[in-house]
């Protein structure tokens, strides 16, 4: 491959990030052409004029375990803005809590301690536990091809594990990292996410939770460091249609009538907006039809102002309730100037939740809220953001890596990217960098 050569990237959330900063630091000449106005795609953040605070569209997160993320982070010199935690903590309605912790003890029995001493759980529940996590860390290869045909709750049912230990622990940390329900998730990935978090090494679990909004990791340090690289970043160009020529993409029209030609082109878009986009010969030559039964899943995040502080917490999952998660932006965010309270909450799989109102959607989570943090009730809620995002991420059913292509297309000189494509984890931020770290290592073997 000549260093010389161009590549268009369409789209500019992960998977084309990480294509584009790879191809780019090889010589590369690349454009990204994004058809809204900030890089990040799904992580990005959008102005509140009320409060003069830019907004995550909803709260992200990775694992220690998320190497690819996290090459991807030191690259661009951006991993300062990430702050890893080491500790779970969970709180019961009525505002016990219990944490998650490494003691001294080696790998991998650095957690026991602090998990015997969950309160939420009974000694039964317990054991249950830890005999499921060691059949899944002596799991071998072919048993995992076997996971793809079945759900994690079957699984479960299968071996022995109690109500409160389905309800309190697993489901609690599966549908959170795979924002889907038991009933609906591939055993497989849920192996997955066991595997990589508590039984590969010491650090997997420890959680990073960005300390600026995400605007600020994914808009400027990215466009500064393609410049850098001789790149460039296009913003408003949506991609409508591909003309191809000779199995050749010869050139991309955007809506507003612009045209593109580049040697290579990488499609770094949602699998339901790729299929909109492709001609009809392509999508058959790659057996695409398929995607069409990769199913969405959808997650709300909750942002709450409130004129003083409700709580100390940094962050915690909550339990039994329908409020998974709550993050206090007023200590994660380095910079926070505002006064009062910034709290984030997420809810995951959210589907029961989109066709409530806003103020539907309020009303149970206030009311919720209250039963971990008594002092809500008294502390005035001055401003409420919902976003619901509907298609928040693929839905990591069985049999769904049978849905997901290769990102190489048989198209000449057209790759496809996203943590949809075949990356053999679910949708993920580490995902989507990896997918586009394949394409662009396939790309330049060329």
């Amino acid at each position: 491959m000549n260093p010389t050569q161009t590549v268009t990237v369409i789209g500019g959330g992960l998977s084309g990030l990480s294509t584009a900063t790879r191809l780019a630091e090889k010589g590369l000449r690349v454009s990204v052409f994004e058809k809204r106005n900030t890089l990040g795609g799904r992580a990005s953040s959008t102005w509140d004029p009320e409060t003069h605070e830019l907004i995550d569209n909803c709260q992200h997160v990775l694992l220690s375990s998320s190497t690819q993320l996290i090459d991807f982070y030191r690259r661009l010199q951006i991993e300062s803005k990430i702050t890893f935690h080491d500790e779970f903590l969970f709180i019961e309605p009525g505002g016990q809590t219990s944490k998650l912790t490494p003691s001294k003890w080696p790998f991998p029995f650095h957690l026991l301690p602090s998990f015997f001493n969950l309160k939420f759980l009974a000694p039964k529940d317990k054991w249950a536990i830890l005999k499921a996590l060691i059949l899944m860390a002596f799991t071998s290869k072919r048993q995992l091809t076997y996971l793809h045909s079945i759900s994690f709750l079957d699984w479960l049912k299968q071996h022995h594990q109690t109500n409160l230990a389905i309800e309190r622990f697993w489901r609690v940390i599966v549908v959170s990292a795979l924002n889907e329900d038991l009933k609906r998730v591939s055993a497989y990935y849920a192996f997955k996410i066991f595997r990589e978090t508590f039984l590969k090494n010491k650090t997997g679990h420890q959680m990073g939770i960005p300390n600026v909004p995400l605007s600020e990791i994914y808009s400027k340090p990215v466009i500064e460091y393609l410049e850098r690289c001789h790149g460039k970043v296009f913003f408003q160009k949506k991609a409508e249609k591909i003309n191809i020529e000779n199995n050749r993409v010869k050139e991309i029209i955007f809506k507003d009538g612009s045209v593109v030609q580049s040697d290579f082109y990488v499609l770094a878009l949602p699998f339901y907006e790729l299929l909109e986009i492709l001609p009809r010969q392509v999508i058959e030559q790659n057996n695409l039809d398929p995607l069409r039964n990769l199913e969405s899943s959808p997650i709300t995040g909750i942002h709450l102002f409130f004129e003083e502080p409700i709580t100390e917490i940094e962050s915690a999952m909550l339990l039994d309730r329908k409020i998974q998660w709550v993050f206090n932006k007023t200590r994660n965010f380095k910079k926070w100037v505002g006064k009062g309270q910034y709290l984030q909450l997420v809810i995951s799989a959210s589907r029961e939740f989109i066709p409530l109102s806003k103020k539907e959607v309020l009303e149970l989570v206030m009311k919720e809220l209250e039963e971990f943090f008594p002092k809500a009730r008294k502390v005035k809620l001055k401003r409420a953001i919902v976003f619901k995002e509907l298609y928040a991420t693929f839905s990591p059913t069985p049999q769904c890596d049978t849905f997901r292509p290769e990102q190489k297309t048989k198209i000449a000189n057209l790759w496809m990217v996203g943590d949809w494509t075949k990356t053999d984890w679910p949708a993920t931020m580490e995902s989507a960098v990896l997918s586009g770290n394949l394409a662009a290592e396939d790309m330049m073997n060329l």
